[in-house]
């Protein structure tokens, strides 16, 4: 219950306010938004999954979440998922970790899956992950932890809370999010920090998985989302499969020209980086201020989306198969994203007479407007991308 809805409560019924407040046996944790257990070993009671559920569990996460996601480095976390099987106790940080994967990929899973597999309900599975979860981010000691599988832990737990649509919480604990990754240094490459070649690149990939968080939380409740992105020197993540990368590694190899498994994690991040890098704005937010501006030239505006359009598809766009499922949602997310700057920017169609101009835009508008519910139609219609409508149906939707 949250404290505003307890105020009411006790202003309605002051005696049901008091009891719950003097009950030793149940209430509401102070970071998290769920009921708690008080007591002895509120926070040590970790209920583990059985085998064959863990497995299904990871299975979905390797299927579902990870393509988008890309926080963690899946033969390594896999190692320890298989080596739980059996035994009695987790490290503190461990146990975070596994217990939101559960958590997520039980959101990413629909009723039909949840059921015949893992035999209760979808609701069910994520309000019991959830819970195990808190449980053991509190036993881990998140709020002022520097363990990096911790935070990871917790971006992936925020990351399962906006997808069921908790955005006001999402956003408020993602500050703290933020704030653990200014204590680790997250903001700062690893290169510049003297670390591992492996070390770098699970960093990068958490840092951009928190930018990604802030930015899409921050438009769902019409806040600016480019905090992060006005001092780092954190590179994009390697364009490498996990199978290249590995924790004793030497170094990191030259990122390969093809589409890898990083694709859509590499769309986002270099859209960021993009609208950060523009002349005369300040980050990706003044890239959209400009965008919107009436008093700037459409022609200074085509120049925005020319070099856009150009870095993805010089990047992405020309390495990726229509026909391959993730490769196909990254062409539909760029093609998106730049109709959505043309609809945003009050920019003419292409070759459309009127481009140097900007006249008769509102001519326009309605083809800008149906393509990009096309491109969204066909995200919540393709049958090979379903499996990450989890994702994308907890951001705004342009429609």
């Amino acid at each position: 219950m949250h404290l505003g809805s307890e105020i009411a409560a006790g202003r309605g019924n002051p005696q049901e306010a008091a009891a719950r407040r003097e009950s030793p046996l149940e209430g509401r944790s102070f970071m998290f938004n769920q009921p708690q257990a008080y007591g002895v070993g509120a926070h040590q009671s970790i209920v583990q999954p059985s085998p064959s559920h863990i497995i299904q569990l990871w299975q979905a996460y390797l299927a579902n979440v990870d393509p988008m996601m890309k926080v963690i480095h899946a033969p390594t976390v896999q190692y320890i998922i298989l080596g739980q099987i059996g035994r009695p106790s987790m490290a503190a940080n461990e146990q975070a970790l596994m217990s939101a994967i559960y958590l997520i990929s039980a959101v990413s899973m629909t009723n039909g899956d949840c059921g015949p597999t893992l035999h209760q309900s979808r609701g069910e599975l994520i309000h019991e992950f959830r819970t195990v979860t808190e449980n053991a981010l509190s036993a881990a000691g998140f709020v002022t932890t520097t363990d990096i599988i911790v935070l990871q832990a917790l971006v992936l737990y925020l990351a399962a809370l906006r997808a069921i649509g908790e955005t006001p919480y999402v956003w408020s604990m993602t500050g703290l999010a933020i704030r653990i990754a200014g204590t680790i240094g997250l903001a700062r490459d690893g290169i510049v920090l003297g670390l591992p070649p492996f070390e770098c690149e699970m960093r990068r990939r958490l840092w951009w998985a928190i930018v990604y968080l802030d930015a899409r939380t921050a438009e769902l409740v019409g806040q600016d989302g480019d905090l992060l992105l006005r001092d780092y020197d954190v590179h994009l993540p390697a364009n490498l499969n996990d199978t290249e990368l590995f924790p004793n590694m030497q170094r990191i190899h030259g990122d390969r020209p093809a589409a890898t498994d990083t694709i859509y994690v590499q769309y986002r991040a270099t859209v960021a980086t993009c609208l950060r890098a523009m002349p005369n704005v300040t980050g990706p937010v003044g890239t959209w201020q400009k965008m919107r501006a009436t008093d700037v030239p459409v022609s200074e505006k085509l120049e925005v989306i020319s070099a856009v359009s150009k870095r993805l598809d010089g990047e992405l766009l020309r390495h990726c198969d229509s026909t391959v499922p993730l490769q196909k949602l990254t062409i539909n997310s760029v093609n998106t994203m730049l109709t959505k700057m043309r609809l945003v920017g009050n920019v003419p169609l292409p070759n459309s007479p009127t481009t140097s101009s900007g006249e008769g835009y509102q001519d326009n508008i309605f083809e800008y407007s149906l393509k990009i519910v096309q491109l969204q139609l066909e995200l919540w219609t393709e049958p090979s991308l379903q499996k990450w409508k989890w994702h994308w149906q907890g951001q705004f939707q342009w429609v």
